[in-house]
């Protein structure tokens, strides 16, 4: 009984670690808002940046160090990808990666179709958020993944095109999504463009990659990076809505982008104060502006009902006056 009682107190006293421990990192990041604290700031983004790439690999513990240090996720932010290389899509017909560019964005989610770990909770997630954006795929971007497996075929895209349209539940969005395989020579220059790092292991005969989703430019630039499972559909739209340099979205989009700004670091958008400060004074000179020029005009009609007609400017009245 009293080694009972000695665990429970110490599971007591682990809370109640756990709780300061909590209330301190609160107390970090505000100090991390702090101006004089942007180096400190900048070295924990910077450690983030180094670490999220690997976060998904959690389940894949028993991999061997030289491995590990071969994935990442490597940002090449306004790079153009090449566009001149050779794919199958899910029907088995001869593709070129440029024919899905050059009106609208598109998204790349570079995985494999029988991985049997992150790859499934990847698609799962990013579906989610898809499903809770106002865009469709097809209309408004283009949807392309890309199997870094040169095993894989057609069918096996096919197959998995199927379960993750049910996912997604809109009808007439098939055309959007492009499931594509290929050879190592062709998938190897697309990963290496976005600066997509993955290894073959040969002991359980998979791949070790990061996950992650790159927003690409109509014209084949890089624009954005997502990772480490984490694709909040406010991002996304703002991704998609830079990419397409406004085309899409709406002038609400644009007044939002004004206050949020994409960090590289991270891969997020994050509230800028000083923008935000900026836009509250544009809508209050704006404000202002259309409240001045509305009473100088209701002002001018008011004095103008107690103008007299001048002669001079009315021919006609003078002359019958005369």
């Amino acid at each position: 009984m009293m080694g009972m009682y000695k665990k429970l107190a110490g599971a007591k006293d682990q809370r109640r670690g756990g709780s300061i421990a909590i209330t301190r990192a609160r107390h970090d990041c505000v100090a991390i808002l702090n101006p004089r604290s942007s180096i400190f700031s900048l070295l924990i983004l910077i450690l983030i940046s180094s670490v999220a790439p690997l976060w998904a690999h959690e389940a894949q513990d028993d991999l061997p160090d030289d491995i590990i240090k071969k994935i990442g996720f490597d940002q090449k932010l306004d790079q153009q990808v090449p566009l001149d290389l050779n794919f199958r899509d899910d029907t088995g017909k001869d593709v070129r990666f440029q024919q899905y560019f050059g009106k609208k964005p598109v998204m790349v989610v570079p995985l494999y179709y029988k991985c049997g770990m992150l790859c499934p909770e990847e698609m799962k997630l990013l579906i989610d958020s898809l499903k809770e954006l106002k865009f469709d795929v097809g209309k408004d971007f283009q949807l392309v993944v890309l199997s870094i497996d040169p095993r894989e075929t057609p069918a096996d895209a096919a197959n998995t095109k199927k379960d993750w349209l049910k996912q997604y539940g809109r009808a007439g969005t098939e055309a959007g999504w492009h499931l594509l395989t290929g050879q190592q020579t062709a998938i190897g220059s697309l990963t290496q463009a976005i600066g997509f790092r993955y290894a073959f292991d040969a002991k359980t005969g998979q791949y070790a990659h990061p996950d992650g989703v790159v927003i690409l430019t109509p014209e084949g630039k890089v624009a954005r990076y997502f990772y480490s499972l984490n694709y909040p559909s406010r991002d996304l739209r703002f991704a998609l809505v830079e990419a397409s340099k406004n085309q899409i979205g709406s002038p609400v989009d644009y007044l939002w982008l004004q206050c949020y700004h994409y960090n590289p670091v991270t891969g997020k958008y994050s509230i800028g104060v000083l923008a935000l400060v900026r836009l509250g004074a544009l809508l209050t000179m704006v404000g202002l502006g259309s409240l001045i020029g509305g009473l100088s005009l209701w002002s001018k009609r008011q004095q103008g009902q107690d103008v007299p007609l001048k002669q001079d400017k009315i021919p006609g009245v003078v002359a019958e006056l005369k």
